[in-house]
């Protein structure tokens, strides 16, 4: 007995060009860079152009790989002439997603994840929504991957200069690398003791280190506290369980600065306030509720009979947890 497969329906070749003609009017009005009277002009030729290339995609070449290295080697044109290498290199990597974009739209093949009986409306929310999951993907991560070329600038303000633009390798530097290595250091040209001196007394490796102290102790104290805490409030026997968990929290919601300022003062009267005992203890005291809270509603729905069934076989406290 064969196997059914589903093939969708083609669209009639408008509605490909119509969501292609759409795609260009996006880029043509994002390269007006703000000069809304020539946005006019780049949006209608984006979507001219994204279409012209959708339609003899659709229509004349019907092969996936060509039809990706043809639009992405005439965006990619286009963008070299018009403003020059960087923005080529954007337009093309543009033109491969349009000549997969098109022949995708073009077979159907959108209508696949859906089931056969999906309504068009049913479809439009389908991509609708992933679009508006995406969008607020890019919003959360493009400014962090904005900062990495970034962290290669030359001059000392945070802007893409025209020479990064351009690609000239003269306007990359690695001084602010090299200023995460050097600064502090007693004797950044000295070979021997190099490494020592980096790990001593650069400014920002001393700030790492810190951070990775606090860091590591904060969480094994935090878990190995919270852990407990939430096993014990997990008992049903536990007297006075709601108080207890009030209590423990409570640095979830006493406004951070009270908490701070409080332990602050405490931690001075004791003598750990600058040390790394008392930040430890500080970042374990604020992380200790997220464990509670985590562990204790997946305890919520623990079997207690199988800690009654390894009692029974013979294991001990420790073994049973």
């Amino acid at each position: 007995m064969s196997q059914y497969k589903y093939i969708p329906p083609s669209p009639p070749i408008y509605f490909t060009i119509l969501w292609c003609a759409i795609f260009g009017s996006v880029i043509g009005f994002l390269t007006a860079r703000g000069n809304m009277q020539f946005a006019v002009i780049t949006t209608l030729l984006g979507a001219l152009l994204f279409s012209l290339l959708a339609s003899f995609s659709v229509t004349v070449i019907k092969e996936k790989n060509l039809s990706r290295i043809f639009c992405g080697a005439t965006l990619g044109l286009a963008g070299f002439l018009y403003i020059g290498l960087s923005y080529g290199l954007v337009l093309a990597v543009l033109g491969f997603i349009l000549g997969q974009m098109s022949l995708w739209l073009s077979s159907g093949n959108y209508r696949l994840p859906l089931p056969p009986y999906a309504t068009s409306r049913e479809v439009l929310w389908f991509y609708t929504f992933r679009g508006i999951c995406a969008l607020i993907f890019l919003f959360l991560i493009i400014p962090i991957i904005i900062l990495i070329p970034l962290s290669f600038n030359q001059e000392p303000y945070f802007s893409f200069t025209p020479g990064m633009l351009a690609l000239d390798k003269e306007a990359f530097s690695f001084r602010w690398y090299k200023d995460i290595l050097l600064n502090g250091m007693a004797a950044p040209d000295a070979v021997q003791g190099w490494w020592q001196d980096v790990w001593q007394n650069a400014q920002w490796v001393r700030s790492i280190k810190n951070s990775f102290i606090i860091g590591i102790g904060a969480t094994l104290l935090a878990t190995s506290i919270g852990t407990l805490a939430a096993i014990g409030l997990s008992r049903s026997e536990m007297p006075y369980r709601r108080p207890i968990m009030a209590l423990l929290i409570s640095p979830m919601i006493v406004p951070l600065v009270i908490t701070a300022s409080g332990l602050f003062y405490f931690y001075s009267q004791i003598g750990i306030a600058k040390s790394y005992t008392g930040l430890i203890l500080s970042h374990a005291i604020l992380g200790t509720p997220f464990v509670i809270i985590t562990v204790t509603a997946t305890l919520a729905g623990f079997d207690n009979n199988l800690t009654r069934a390894a009692a029974n076989l013979g294991a001990g406290p420790i073994r049973t947890f």
